[in-house]
């Protein structure tokens, strides 16, 4: 379960922590309080934006994909098979979920805000309604891209060995990596004194094997 942590932003005033309301607006949904709130693409569910301490960090395009899942040989959505939203649906005061659908696959994915310690947890239940068996072959959520100063960003990889660091100045588009060892820790310090932490727990019991990859843009990561 892929868990997303802000750093720096500890100190919450007591009216930010109070209920996370579901909001529309012309362009998506809004959820959460000035502490800590998202923001999913109304056309496709995509989680596009993200605001901490009433900043806004992400604003991604509407058309981003909202996951990727690999079904047989077939890496979807696809242009012929997009991706549409279902429901958002806020749970309770702390977590929302959404639906979404493509083809015969549906993927439902529950974010839960802690606004207290600045985090973000994400579960994904990934379901098939098709005729006949298929295979599961890779499933991958997304996330927003964050800009980085161009001075002092970078991330890293605290579990890699040998250490790993790439600087914002470095960025390029379309450079990946990926890092597999549990908790997959990934640090993004996208401006002086904030930092993002990501991390996927293995150790789960019902754990499959995963990874976290960071995705390089000119000036951003996701």
């Amino acid at each position: 379960m892929p868990i997303i942590r802000l750093l720096a932003f500890a100190i919450l005033p007591a009216a930010a922590l109070l209920g996370a309301p579901l909001v529309e607006t012309e362009a998506s949904w809004h959820f959460g309080s000035p502490a800590l709130s998202l923001d999913f693409a109304k056309a496709t569910g995509a989680w596009t934006g993200l605001t901490v301490d009433g900043q806004p960090l992400a604003a991604g395009a509407n058309e981003a994909e909202p996951c990727r899942l690999k079904s047989d040989d077939r890496w979807l959505p696809s242009a012929q098979t997009p991706p549409r939203l279902v429901s958002v649906l806020a749970k309770d005061d702390s977590t929302v979920v959404t639906t979404i659908g493509f083809g015969d696959w549906t993927v439902a994915t529950e974010y839960t805000l802690f606004p207290e310690v600045s985090r973000i947890r994400r579960r994904a239940t990934v379901s098939w309604q098709g005729v006949g068996e298929t295979k599961l072959r890779g499933f991958s959520l997304m996330a927003p891209v964050l800009a980085a100063d161009a001075a002092t960003g970078q991330w890293f990889s605290p579990a890699a060995w040998p250490p790993f660091r790439r600087h914002a100045a470095d960025f390029a588009e379309g450079v990946r990596r990926s890092f597999g060892r549990t908790p997959v820790p990934l640090v993004f310090q996208y401006a002086p004194g904030r930092s993002l932490l990501c991390a996927h727990d293995l150790l789960q019991p019902d754990a499959d094997n995963g990874s976290v990859v960071a995705q390089e843009s000119a000036g951003g990561l996701t």
